[in-house]
């Protein structure tokens, strides 16, 4: 009688074999680079945090610069000891209270110069009750001139009773600007302006100056004050002492940038053919040139043309700075500064300008540089022990410098959130904030061809923009400027210069990304300058740096777990290679737009788990342990157990590829990543793209292929569980930053609730329900998972069932 074929499973073999010895694993550097990698990111983020919440607030608590010009006394010390002339007291002090005074410039046009012009000259020959726009006779004539350049369209006090200790004062002033002073071939930053003059309430040691002395006396500065204010004034006052004082540490803004500009259809300027005398002509227009803020002369590249911008917010910082300063010290520095002031100001070159033009001065103002002492004032303060004698003292102006907002689309669309922005070429160095409309179907203004410049026949004006349509000349532009006005101690100030800079070369680019101008806000917001009156900078930096670290673990557990693979069991090969797709595109598809070393860090952790994904589902192994073996991909042949999850995937193939058009089509055509629940409060570009639209079903595909193998095969695979909580941490992130009680009512970059987030949140529900119900795959020792070739597997499954397995 024969013996029948006996055949037992593998595992219950190896457990009759078994020796009891345990197999020791070999160090792995794979596993320790990643570990490593992971543990490197906890602790760069942790000192990122100590640094600007506790290293900021050091600086600003603790450190004091220019400490050596402190005089280590107080007002009251220095009276009783008699030592109030050789100390320095600041003209605004703690409990002194100031107005700000806000005046907003404008060039004016050449018809109203040459009308100005005929009034001044006439006003000298008619009746005493001539009722002329400004009185001549009384008028300083310094300021003859400036008047007839610029008209004052704004002037009025913003903000009253304020302390140096207020923080954070907002206010929006509507202007109405004719775009025809853009037309000018000699168009500057400051052909809009705005001065900004700081008013002590009396009483106050104002009312006691008897002289000062400015470090830029030598300078022809802009006026900082209408010739009526307040406004409803019948005549304008004579310039006095004080008010040429208060004009002396005023400040000026130029409210236009020069950027440049992409031609329309390609067209690129030839530097060859332009005229010789193109600098030194008034008739000719040549967009390719313009005059910067600092006097200097900007030339364009061959394919842009210059364009102005208007600036739309600005932030003004005055120094929080009541300490008394050694007389001796301030006034070596002083004069140091008025010996060097050449060194920080600059003159435009007055053969560009009309001859009408006053070759006005442009200054750098670091607080690092110039500190309290531009300003120095001697007092004769009345004595109180005689009535006919004084006393001299000595006083300091209050710093002051600015941020400036550039004039991008996405800052003058905030009033307009509805419309969609853009940029619309118009000929003579003019540029208005437009909405695309078809030209076919509005109102359009015709170009004379010779203006031109390009063939762009119609021009599409905002219907919100008080525009007349009937003379281009008479088109006015609607702008809110918004100012904020805070106050800053001088080691603010300090910190204020060392991320300012970065922040406004940022800021102050046409067209910039929404990513960059958020940045700049919350660098502002993180050094105490808020954006808004209801903004929480602070907490949305770190909400949104929390969940940039965890994105980042996030993609570094993908890796650990992919790199410790050593079978498909339990993984779906359609998802994984339909990850893999995902991050690669995703990998390729990041910009410059935040420098070299951001752009190859996240594409390098982006396809790192395409990379350690493919090197598991496609068997690559290393071709040896040691030297340079270990660093050679080589194939390697499939288990038992691979052969077993192959087979099952096989099944799925056809629905797999279905559902890859069918979503496909979907988010190109419904696009559900841009039908809200929550609008968003920035501007959303809702181009239809087909890569996006394939990177994202091949996420959705991927996920869901392995989220239905795990429910056919009761395991979780595909990922660690710690991932999937990571990816929750995530989501309730962004869950948070779509509450306005979270980051504030005018947050104008608030994220939005779309149906794509809906469906996430789904899936992301799903799966952490998989990750607490389903137990992980038990791990089975090496030496069983017998590696075979496919042809193998096949004899296997079929005559495998009568062999004999001999023990």
């Amino acid at each position: 009688m024969s013996t029948p074929l006996v055949h037992e499973s593998k595992p219950k073999l190896a457990s009759e074999l078994d020796s009891g010895f345990t197999p020791h694993h070999k160090f792995s550097i794979s596993k320790f680079i990643v570990f490593c990698s992971v543990a490197g990111l906890f602790v760069s983020h942790a000192l990122a945090a100590f640094t600007i919440s506790f290293g900021l607030r050091f600086l600003q608590f603790f450190g004091k610069p220019h400490i050596e010009v402190h005089q280590n006394q107080t007002w009251e010390q220095a009276l009783t000891s008699g030592y109030r002339n050789v100390v320095v007291r600041p003209l605004i002090d703690r409990k002194q209270r100031y107005d700000v005074l806000v005046t907003v410039w404008l060039r004016r046009t050449e018809e109203e110069k040459h009308s100005l012009w005929d009034q001044m000259q006439g006003a000298h020959y008619v009746l005493d009750n001539y009722d002329s726009e400004i009185d001549w006779d009384n008028y300083d004539n310094e300021y003859t001139e400036d008047f007839l350049h610029e008209k004052a369209i704004f002037s009025d006090v913003v903000f009253s009773g304020l302390r140096l200790k207020n923080r954070n004062m907002f206010v929006e002033i509507p202007l109405q600007i004719p775009t025809q002073v853009f037309m000018s071939g000699h168009l500057s930053t400051s052909d809009l302006r705005a001065s900004i003059v700081i008013i002590p309430s009396s009483p106050s040691l104002l009312d006691h100056v008897s002289d000062y002395s400015t470090w830029y006396s030598w300078m022809r500065r802009h006026r900082v004050r209408p010739s009526r204010f307040p406004p409803n004034s019948t005549k304008p006052p004579i310039r006095s002492f004080q008010d040429r004082l208060l004009e002396g540490f005023a400040l000026n803004v130029d409210l236009i940038r020069i950027h440049e500009h992409q031609k329309p259809n390609g067209t690129s300027y030839d530097e060859s053919s332009a005229p010789s005398d193109a600098l030194d002509s008034h008739e000719e227009e040549v967009d390719c040139f313009a005059l910067s803020s600092s006097g200097d002369l900007v030339r364009a590249s061959p394919s842009h043309i210059l364009h102005p911008f208007i600036v739309t917010r600005t932030q003004v910082r005055i120094n929080d700075q009541t300490s008394l300063l050694n007389r001796q010290m301030f006034v070596e520095r002083h004069e140091r500064l008025k010996s060097s002031a050449h060194k920080y100001c600059t003159v435009p070159r007055s053969r560009l300008y009309s001859n009408d033009i006053p070759p006005w001065t442009s200054c750098r103002r670091e607080y690092q540089t110039v500190g309290n002492w531009e300003t120095l004032m001697e007092l004769h303060v009345p004595n109180e022990e005689s009535a006919a004698g004084y006393d001299v003292e000595w006083a300091y102006a209050p710093y002051m410098n600015s941020l400036r907002g550039a004039a991008t689309d996405k800052a003058c669309s905030s009033r307009l959130a509805i419309h969609s922005f853009s940029l619309i070429y118009l000929p003579r160095t003019i540029f208005l904030f437009l909405s695309p409309v078809d030209c076919a179907t509005s109102k359009t203004i015709q170009v004379p061809t010779q203006n031109r410049g390009v063939s762009q026949a119609c021009f599409l004006f905002l219907e919100s923009l008080t525009v007349a349509l009937a003379q281009h000349e008479a088109a006015v532009m609607n702008i809110t400027w918004r100012l904020s006005f805070t106050g800053r101690t001088s080691a603010e100030l300090v910190g204020d210069e060392l991320i300012g800079p970065v922040c406004e070369q940022q800021w102050a680019k046409p067209n910039t990304g929404d990513d960059l101008t958020q940045y700049a806000v919350w660098t502002n917001g993180l050094v105490g300058h808020r954006h808004g009156p209801d903004l929480h900078p602070k907490r949305k930096f770190h909400l949104v740096q929390t969940r940039d670290v965890m994105s980042d673990v996030e993609l570094s557990l993908k890796a650990m777990y992919w790199i410790s693979q050593t079978s498909i069991e339990h993984i779906s090969l359609q998802g994984t290679y339909l990850l893999v797709v995902y991050y690669i595109i995703a990998s390729t598809q990041r910009g410059f737009s935040r420098g070299l070393v951001d752009w190859i860090w996240h594409k390098g952790l982006a396809a790192i788990p395409a990379v350690t994904m493919l090197s598991a589902v496609t068997t690559i192994a290393r071709a040896g342990s040691t030297g340079l073996l270990r660093w050679i991909p080589v194939p390697v042949a499939r288990t038992y157990r691979d052969w077993t999850s192959f087979e099952l995937n096989r099944t799925v193939n056809r629905t797999v590829a279905m559902l890859l058009v069918i979503i496909s089509g979907f988010y190109y055509i419904v696009q559900p990543e841009h039908i809200y629940l929550i609008s968003p409060t920035y501007r959303v570009d809702r181009s239809r793209e087909l890569l996006p639209a394939l990177r994202a079903s091949a996420w959705w595909i991927g996920k869901l292929c392995q989220l239905g193998f795990n429910n056919r095969s009761g395991v979780f695979a595909g990922d660690y569980k710690t991932t999937v909580f990571t990816w929750v941490i995530q989501e309730l992130i962004e869950l948070m930053l779509t509450c306005e009680c979270v980051v504030g009512n005018s947050d104008e970059w608030r994220q939005g609730l779309s149906l794509q987030d809906v469906c996430r949140l789904v899936l992301l529900a799903a799966t952490v329900w998989q990750a607490i119900r389903l137990p992980r795959p038990k791990p089975v020792p090496e030496p069983n998972d017998v590696r075979v070739g496919k042809m193998s597997y096949i004899k296997h499954k079929l005559f495998g069932m009568f062999y004999v397995h001999v023990i």
